[in-house]
């Protein structure tokens, strides 16, 4: 990987732990001619400025880094403390609410990860809230944050019994949000796109664990695996975050995770390439030991690299340059290339081409009936065309940005 020594440094210090090895070569790099503007944008930019502040302070034995750039570490390091120890407040009101009014929720992602994995809860940055939950308690779980202080998009239309589910695959993420903005997605299923398969199994192999002092159900460390993986490549490899999340999984579950049962649920969603190659990607990146015959067994063929290659370029990934995908587009956009067989992709098609006109008329309430599809479909171009021209565009600028700061540092 051809990397500069600022992005090495960061990937030394992008884990929870350090082992001699990682201790020296990291103290190799810091003492080096360090672009330390380039440094701290880059650390944020891929949402790991409080792991590596965490990681400075343990390989700095000398004093090498600035003063005024290790404050602004240390502030932001402290300031996600705070930000988080906000979100696990809310957070713990809110599964005490389900908890009283019986209602199951298995917490995913972020906020059940960055407890879990990271053991110190300033580590990790949350944005917000995923809350898997049953379709049959969704109306439950809408009139319960509505009264806590919750308002759903105002394109949220009223949604029939089983309506909600086919929602959130086929139209639009089910989001609510309070004052403070703070953020709860709900997902009907682990892989919250495409068709919405029965998960049964998800529910009966959720682990029960303490989050923010509340017992709560977290998916197992398997499926907790597989939808870390499904996110990272979902959203286009677009920072080291999301790698060390499935890094931090791997090392402190290593001893759990069954990988055979692993690679069965891969198997049967038909998400080899996406999981290989992600693994693959973590691997090389963070060091991460993957037994061979896991990759092995996921390696896809000749024809499906090279497509997979094309389209989230491998190269780009190694060289951590990738960008986030416009949020409207990843999700489709990943689930039509890599997920599920082709009846299940034309069915979804069919979904999301012909939603119910009911949904359309929350979302374009201006619009007048007999042109609402005419609506629906110019929208679903327009936001292909701009996430084609965005992508290209924030490729453009972001390489130039990355040349200038490494020229400096030159």
């Amino acid at each position: 990987m051809n990397l500069s020594i600022e992005d090495r440094l960061l990937l030394s210090c992008a884990r929870t732990q350090m082992d001699e090895r990682i201790v020296e070569k990291a103290r190799e790099l810091l003492s080096g001619a360090l672009n330390w503007n380039y440094l701290l944008k880059n650390s944020s930019n891929h949402g790991i400025t409080p792991l590596v502040f965490y990681n400075l302070r343990i390989i700095d034995k000398f004093g090498i880094v600035p003063k005024e750039v290790y404050r602004k570490f240390e502030r932001a390091y402290y300031a996600n403390l705070h930000h988080n120890m906000k979100i696990y407040d809310e957070l713990s009101r809110i599964l005490r609410e389900l908890q009283d009014a019986n209602i199951k929720v298995i917490l995913l992602k972020g906020a059940a990860i960055a407890e879990l994995a990271y053991n110190d809860l300033a580590l990790r940055p949350i944005g917000d809230i995923d809350l898997l939950v049953q379709e049959q308690d969704f109306p439950k779980i809408k009139e319960l944050l509505v009264n806590i202080g919750y308002e759903p998009t105002e394109s949220l239309p009223i949604l029939a019994p089983g309506e909600a589910v086919e929602y959130a695959h086929y139209f639009e993420q089910i989001r609510f949000f309070n004052e403070g903005q703070l953020l709860i997605e709900i997902h009907f299923r682990l892989v919250n796109m495409g068709i919405p398969k029965v998960e049964e199994m998800v529910w009966q192999n959720a682990v029960r664990v303490k989050i923010c002092g509340v017992d709560t159900l977290t998916p197992s460390v398997e499926d907790s695996l597989l939808l870390l993986c499904i996110h990272a490549n979902q959203h286009n490899y677009c920072m080291i975050r999301l790698f060390c999340d499935i890094a931090e999984l791997i090392r402190n579950f290593s001893g759990e995770i069954n990988w055979r049962s692993f690679l069965d649920i891969v198997r049967k969603r038909r998400l080899n390439s996406s999981i290989y190659y992600t693994l693959y990607f973590t691997s090389k990146l963070l060091g991460v030991n993957i037994p061979q015959y896991v990759l092995a067994k996921l390696k896809p063929g000749h024809l499906r690299r090279i497509l997979f290659e094309i389209v989230w370029d491998k190269k780009r990934v190694l060289q951590l340059r990738s960008l986030k995908r416009p949020d409207r587009t990843e999700g489709p956009t990943y689930y039509l290339l890599e997920v599920d067989g082709l009846r299940d992709k034309l069915t979804y098609l069919r979904k999301v081409m012909f939603p119910p006109m009911t949904w359309l008329s929350s979302y374009f309430p201006l619009v007048k009936s007999k042109w609402l599809y005419f609506k629906h479909f110019t929208n679903l171009a327009v936001k292909g065309l701009e996430a084609f021209a965005n992508t290209r565009l924030k490729d453009k600028e972001e390489l130039l940005t990355v040349e200038k700061e490494r020229k400096k540092s030159a």
